[in-house]
């Protein structure tokens, strides 16, 4: 590497001290774990492949940066992530969830702008809520590849199912359009204001579309699920590029405790329960989750970080604060989750049939996806009481078909691949000129 980009890199205030060769890649993600993760994964696979890496995201998830061996940034402290996760409209269906999350996002603007604009990154790899990545590439014309992890673009022809916008299959094509405009400007209300404050200070004309497609990179779009889960549309944003299930759960860097492994063996598979990483509101499901399984007399897996939210456990449960799924999940008999695309992804790779109880944001499209593919069943948070869920479990556990489709899509599933994948794309955009198009 030469001279000229050490000295733009050592002048950032949080640059990393040593730079090795290869290309230099700045990773942005906004969010909880399961938007964090798979970040974190193409990390560690493109620093594999001798590229420099930085993460760029909350310092709540330092620690976890510091094991993988990259380099990290914070943007955002581990005291404003706790206000988030702990603010209980996070987790609304509705237009609450929708002002925190990207209120929270915009904050983050002018810090990652100026990240981005201060030293000659070759890619720039960008959740959709990295809005300051956005904002430099329409400034600077940088390389930004943006991620999508779960399918959930607002698009007519294939419409998604996201909290409060209905849209039925025999709603007309014209009336889809009309809805999703409708959600669009929604959103600009939302969000528009401080981006486009920004970018006038800038020289910028105002972002428009937001959700639709401004959010989105015109370079690269990374769609880290594959076709089978979601087949694409053609109103999806342009220079989309399928890769795959990223997969990335801390696998060899967090350790299973062997209480837990003692316990999956120590008799009848148990039944598996999470609310989220991030979810501070989830007494209510795990109090039924437990009177569930006691009508079934079977034993229960509690994972959460979030331990208050427990009661006391009888002897037939156990709590676990984290344990990668790739290891835990093919020794449970099912799986009752909040619908988080990578949760949903390590069951149908581990083969396990699941619960999904969706909360918000992408998770009701998710939990559609397991029902299509006949993976499982879907309860809804609000409805999710002991007597519906102990009935609708009996019937996973009981109906051979689930687990027939279960295996059959695991099956489909190659573990580094969807990263592998993704690992070829951002090198492929970094080597094309400044004016060209990557062709994927």
């Amino acid at each position: 590497m030469n001279g000229g980009m050490t000295q733009a890199i050592q002048t950032h205030p949080h640059a990393p001290a040593s730079i090795r060769g290869g290309l230099r890649i700045l990773l942005m993600p906004v969010g909880s774990a399961g938007d964090v993760h798979p970040f974190v994964g193409l990390g560690v696979a493109l620093r594999q492949r001798g590229h420099d890496v930085v993460l760029a995201t909350n310092g709540h998830f330092r620690d976890l940066a510091q094991r993988a061996r990259l380099a990290f940034i914070e943007h955002g402290t581990e005291q404003e992530f706790r206000q988030v996760i702990e603010d209980p409209a996070l987790w609304k269906p509705d237009i609450r969830s929708t002002r925190l999350v990207f209120g929270m996002a915009t904050q983050l603007l002018r810090q990652q702008y100026e990240l981005c604009t201060s030293q000659p990154w070759s890619v720039i790899v960008a959740g959709p809520l990295a809005f300051g990545a956005r904002v430099a590439q329409d400034k600077m014309g940088l390389k930004v590849a943006s991620v999508q992890l779960a399918p959930v673009f607002l698009s007519a022809l294939k419409p998604p199912r996201m909290p409060g916008l209905a849209m039925p299959a025999w709603y007309p094509l014209w009336l889809r359009q009309v809805l999703f405009g409708i959600a669009e400007a929604l959103v600009d209300r939302v969000a528009a204001g401080p981006i486009n404050a920004f970018r006038r200070e800038l020289g910028l004309p105002p972002a428009r579309r937001l959700a639709g497609s401004w959010w989105y990179s015109p370079r690269c779009v990374l769609t880290m699920f594959p076709e089978w889960f979601a087949e694409p549309a053609s109103d999806w944003p342009a220079n989309v590029v399928q890769v795959g299930f990223p997969l990335f759960d801390e696998q060899g860097l967090t350790a299973m405790d062997q209480r837990v492994r003692d316990f999956l063996a120590a008799g009848e598979r148990p039944i598996a329960f999470t609310a989220g990483s991030a979810n501070t509101q989830a007494r209510q499901f795990f109090a039924a989750s437990l009177a569930a399984c006691e009508k079934l007399k079977r034993r229960a897996l509690l994972v959460t970080r979030h331990g208050d939210q427990l009661p006391t456990l009888p002897q037939w449960a156990m709590h676990v604060t984290y344990a990668p799924f790739s290891e835990l999940l093919p020794g449970v008999d099912a799986f009752v989750h909040h619908g988080g695309i990578g949760t949903v992804a390590q069951a149908l790779a581990a083969g396990v049939p699941q619960l999904v109880t969706p909360l918000a944001h992408d998770q009701f499209e998710n939990a559609r996806r397991v029902r299509l593919l006949g993976c499982g069943d879907e309860l809804r948070a609000r409805r999710y009481h002991a007597g519906r869920a102990a009935a609708k479990l009996d019937q996973l556990l009981t109906d051979k078909r689930y687990r027939l489709n279960c295996r059959q899509i695991a099956g489909r599933i190659e573990r580094g691949a969807g990263i592998d994948r993704a690992c070829d794309v951002i090198e492929r955009l970094a080597y094309n000129g400044p004016h060209e198009q990557a062709a994927f």
